[in-house]
């Protein structure tokens, strides 16, 4: 059984996020009630630490994958 810890799940977040990012920009299809395009941009902003135009989803999801690869 795996098991995530510390910067994993960061991490595993990250990868979750580029991906209903992604959802979103192609299909406007939230992956959950929570993840709202705002919420999802201001997270992605918060993990990354760069900073994305309002509407730039994939911009944002390509930014995390290059992240979660990085650690």
């Amino acid at each position: 059984m795996d098991v995530f810890v510390g910067d994993d799940v960061v991490r595993f977040q990250a990868v979750s996020l580029a991906s209903a990012l992604k959802l979103y920009a192609k299909t406007g299809i939230k992956a959950n009630r929570a993840y709202t395009p705002t919420a999802m941009m201001q997270t992605a902003q918060k993990i990354t630490g760069k900073t994305f135009a309002s509407r730039d989803y994939m911009g944002a999801s390509k930014a995390l994958m290059e992240w979660a690869k990085e650690g």
